[in-house]
């Protein structure tokens, strides 16, 4: 570097000098940063693909090593030719830990590329379509697909994810590997394209074990992949097309498993007709470095067409080679072109990245799910629509329900009617945390209604209970007190008698769980019993008792309260049976008139085998460690997503308030 290029990269970011900064890459231009910067206060480098060590000094970071207030900045040492890709590579992990992002030429690139922004060539993908790239297929002879990301995809958000499951099953095997995701990723850096073994070789080197250990974890990451593999259904789809129309076809990959390892992989998924597979690490050689050129020296067709997902290795490389591209995108690349993107800012640990990995898999399956949607999402079927919105948030809840039940001395949980119901079905269900607790559970029927008039004692509380039904009082509502207040005294001991046959001990400590609450009801239970109860809501509705005993797993300042989420909410969780709204002599509940019709019911009881089947697969993945405000985010989006196909009843619902009754209405769509 002349003396003049470091006086005009220090001239850039004198500004900076007294901020943490934290320098992109390990290049040539990383490497003019901190050569220029040498007296400024960087704290380390991060890059795509090394994960440890050093360079030019300086240490290496991971994602997950820099914790909110470790940096203010973070300078891309790239031309400019790549700011647009690296920004959206960084960018919600910036946004989350508050780091704001400037370009090697000192542009601040939160003011240029703003993350509501989409980039210029994205209206153009949002009309790639299968018919279109089949019509491509027509016109070629030779057609080749890369794999991973293009044919099938994994369940977790990006490839290094994998490392992170292998070193938990090995930990249950009783083995610990701290860092292995970073020792992973170095071996393979260190064999530079070499195989699965050669890997393994030097992996056990780092690890300092011997041979056996080392093949006991290389078959624990082969099963890791095997379990978290999927077709891109829509791709084999077009895959198999190919096959049918008699185009010579075959499969080109950067990758450090053998063929005939793959070969087996595919063959479980149903990929059969391919005449090769070209694998980097046999061949010695990736799609950039030459593989393509091997490829056609062997396949000698007319018209090649490569169909793949990244830019570089699968576009520019193979049109290098003088073969037409297709790109597709991505399931995580086609997160960042969508209306859910901003979830991202909230996949903080390797626990979020599975849940987001385990969405994407089912949102962006197809790479042609956002074709004429400009870019907002659409989701089509009862399983994603659970998955996505409704049992993220129900596992934060269980969490804290969890968190709540240790050592403070509930001898019982309540889940209230109606908006209690699932969560009792799944602190009930087998595999269900809760099992070994033997804290028994109770679903109470009750309601505002009920509640309201079983604690009617005088006038005070006839006068509240007007006003909570939406009315004013007025002194001939008080004519009759005192035949409202024998009747009150009549639906207490009726209610006396239900909570007695339930084996709902009044001497007893009880954690009242509900939903989005004002605490009409945990106030009442607590006129009720000879205890004071304590209660469990998600977030306080308006309006709220703030003397009552409550735990929150939102609270006010968390939840951003809206008539949208509490319709939503009460709509999905509620029970298939209508409101209870008062008991008979025999401790029976009497029940208001059913006012939803039998698709709705039916909707109902599909969500909730989704949604119980989501909080399971979440647990079993996460093992319940949620962000909640992932969760939260992830609800949220629903409000910019368009509903279709099986749960298109959704774009158009109402809600009646079993108070008020008052009709809500939602329109979607």
């Amino acid at each position: 570097m002349t003396g003049k290029e470091i006086e005009e990269i220090r001239s850039q970011f004198y500004h900076c000098k007294d901020k943490k900064i934290l320098i992109y890459g390990t290049r040539v231009y990383a490497k003019k940063l901190l050569t220029a910067l040498y007296d400024f206060n960087i704290i380390g480098v991060l890059d795509q693909y090394q994960l440890e060590g050093t360079f030019e000094g300086f240490p290496i970071l991971d994602w997950e090593d820099i914790k909110t207030g470790m940096a203010d900045i973070l300078i891309i040492g790239s031309n400019d030719k790549y700011y647009n890709e690296i920004y959206r590579r960084i960018i919600y992990p910036c946004v989350y830990l508050g780091i704001a992002i400037f370009a090697f030429n000192g542009q601040n690139l939160d003011h240029k590329l703003a993350m509501k922004h989409y980039p210029p060539e994205t209206a153009i993908y949002f009309k790639k379509n299968a018919g279109e790239l089949k019509d491509i297929i027509d016109s070629h002879d030779a057609v080749s697909f890369d794999l991973f990301d293009t044919l099938v995809m994994r369940r977790v958000l990006e490839p290094m994810d994998i490392f992170d499951l292998v070193e938990e099953k090995m930990a249950d095997k009783g083995y610990s590997f701290p860092n292995f995701r970073k020792k992973r990723r170095t071996a393979e850096l260190n064999t530079n394209g070499g195989d699965i073994y050669s890997i393994y070789e030097e992996l056990g080197r780092l690890l300092d074990i011997d041979h056996h250990l080392s093949d006991m974890i290389l078959e624990e990451e082969l099963r890791c992949e095997k379990d978290n593999l999927i077709l891109r259904t829509e791709m084999a789809e077009v895959f198999r097309y190919a096959v049918s129309k008699g185009k010579r076809v075959n499969i080109i990959t950067d990758m450090y498993w053998p063929s005939c390892i793959l070969r087996e992989i595919l063959s479980d998924l149903g990929i059969h007709g391919f005449e090769n597979l070209y694998v980097s690490c046999e061949y010695g050689k990736s799609k950039c470095s030459g593989l393509f050129e091997d490829y056609k020296k062997n396949v000698k067709g007319f018209q090649y067409l490569h169909i793949g997902d990244n830019k570089e290795a699968d576009v520019a490389a193979a049109e290098r080679h003088g073969i037409e591209a297709y790109e597709i995108k991505s399931g995580y690349d086609l997160l960042k072109l969508s209306s859910m993107r901003q979830c991202l800012i909230y996949v903080k640990s390797k626990f979020d990245k599975r849940i987001i990995g385990e969405l994407v898999s089912l949102i962006f399956n197809s790479p042609f799910s956002l074709l004429d949607t400009a870019g907002i999402v659409h989701i089509r079927d009862y399983k994603t629509f659970a998955y996505t919105f409704f049992a993220p948030l129900i596992v934060a809840y269980m969490e804290k329900l969890k968190e709540l039940l240790e050592g403070n001395g509930f001898q019982g949980v309540l889940f209230t009617s109606r908006d209690g119901y699932l969560f009792k079905k799944i602190y009930d269900a087998k595999w269900s945390i809760f099992q070994k607790k033997n804290i028994p559970s109770f679903y109470l029927l009750t309601s505002r209604r009920l509640i309201l008039k079983a604690t009617l004692f005088n006038r005070e509380d006839i006068e509240e209970f007007i006003w909570r039904t939406g009315k004013v009082p007025k002194e001939q509502d008080f004519a009759q007190a005192e035949e409202l207040l024998a009747e009150a005294g009549e639906t207490r001991e009726n209610y006396f008698k239900y909570l007695n046959q339930m084996g709902v001990d009044f001497t007893k400590n009880y954690l009242i769980c509900d939903l989005i609450s004002q605490g009409t009801v945990l106030k009442g239970m607590n006129q009720l019993f000879q205890n004071q109860q304590r209660g469990l809501f998600m977030a306080w509705s308006s309006h709220w008792d703030k003397t009552l005993p409550v735990d929150l797993v939102y609270d006010g300042s968390e939840w951003q309260e809206s008539r949208f989420a509490t319709c939503v909410l009460e709509k999905v969780f509620t029970s298939l049976d209508p409101s209870v709204v008062d008991m008979d002599k025999e401790g029976l509940a009497v029940y208001a008139k059913e006012e939803r019709e039998d698709i709705e019911l039916e909707f109902i009881k599909r969500i909730h085998k989704e949604i119980i089947e989501g909080v399971e697969r979440f647990y079993q993945i996460s093992g319940g460690k949620v962000n909640k405000k992932l969760a939260q985010a992830l609800f949220y989006s629903m409000e910019d997503t368009a509903f279709c196909g099986e749960v298109s009843f959704f774009n158009d619902f109402k809600l009646l308030d079993d108070l008020s009754k008052e009709v809500i209405a939602f329109k979607r769509g």
